[in-house]
């Protein structure tokens, strides 16, 4: 399982950075194979013969693999946008649910366990009270927090 501290650590955010420079320089490949198709086209207007025939053989390879790398990046890119997607809310749960704990005065452990502080008021029946109630809603915080992990962690 993931921890919190890996968590916190990760930028969900880049993978849509990453995504939207592959896809600019996908676009720039896609336009320069064209470029390229465009070029070949003309040379096979007037070219003839069996030479002709074998280039125009190797030309047609070689748009197909083009087209195909163009296709598998763009696929790529989408994969990136979605899992930027998905990892965003998923992080910022869990990072949510950590810091609200905290600022609660508990401790939260990096597997996700939660502590609570001490009750110690100095009357013994109000911390044991007190103490119920702290553990409790620590209890709950761990309950959240581990969710939080494990759902982070099926993406």
């Amino acid at each position: 399982m993931s921890t919190l501290s890996q968590i916190r650590a990760l930028d969900p955010a880049a993978l849509t950075t990453a995504a939207d420079a592959t896809e600019t320089a996908n676009i720039e490949f896609g336009k320069a194979t064209d470029q390229v198709d465009r070029h070949v086209d003309h040379a096979f207007s007037t070219w003839h013969g069996d030479a002709a025939v074998a280039a125009t053989a190797r030309a047609w390879s070689d748009r197909v693999a083009g087209r195909g790398i163009v296709n598998a990046v763009a696929e790529q890119v989408d994969a990136l946008r979605t899992a930027s997607a998905a990892l965003i809310p998923a992080r910022d749960t869990v990072v949510r649910t950590a810091d609200n704990a905290t600022a609660a005065g508990f401790t939260v452990h990096d597997d996700g366990t939660v502590v609570p502080p001490r009750c110690d008021t100095g009357d013994a029946r109000a911390d044991v009270v007190g103490q119920a109630c702290l553990d409790d809603e620590a209890l709950t915080f761990e309950a959240q927090l581990k969710s939080a992990l494990s759902s982070f962690d099926q993406l």
